[in-house]
């Protein structure tokens, strides 16, 4: 199960938190559980009142959160609209084993972001290398 805590900054010039209720980004969290389907993997977003419990506001990059449980995979960044990257900026990291794992992509759309966010996780839990 991947569990993304996202801070996402669009052309919009407010940001937000990808959460299981917020209507602005209902095509980001469509876009994240089908890009996880196909990697056999499901997903649980938080909901507003996860974040707010977890004190994860708007200002930098969500810290990782640390062992989310069995079975379980925590990833925290940020998606960024960068024009001079052409496309969406992409910060992940993940917290495993004591040790932070962090990688990214740039100039892609937000589903190749999300992708690349996905097959990291996926690689981590199975063991099969760093992304």
């Amino acid at each position: 199960m991947l569990a993304p805590i996202l801070l996402i900054r669009s052309r919009d010039p407010d940001p937000f938190l990808l959460s299981a209720e917020t209507p602005r980004g209902a095509a980001m969290r469509e876009a994240v559980v089908r890009i996880a389907a196909e990697y056999g993997v499901g997903v649980r977003l938080p909901a507003e009142a996860d974040l707010a419990t977890w004190c994860i506001g708007l200002v930098g990059p969500p810290a990782p959160l640390g062992d989310p449980g069995p079975g379980r995979v925590a990833v925290s960044g940020t998606l960024a609209w960068n024009i001079q990257a052409l496309g969406w900026v992409g910060d992940w990291s993940v917290r495993q084993d004591g040790a932070d794992h962090d990688w990214g992509v740039r100039g892609v759309s937000y589903d190749d972001a999300f992708a690349a966010m996905v097959r990291g996780a996926v690689m981590l839990a199975a063991g099969t290398g760093t992304p």
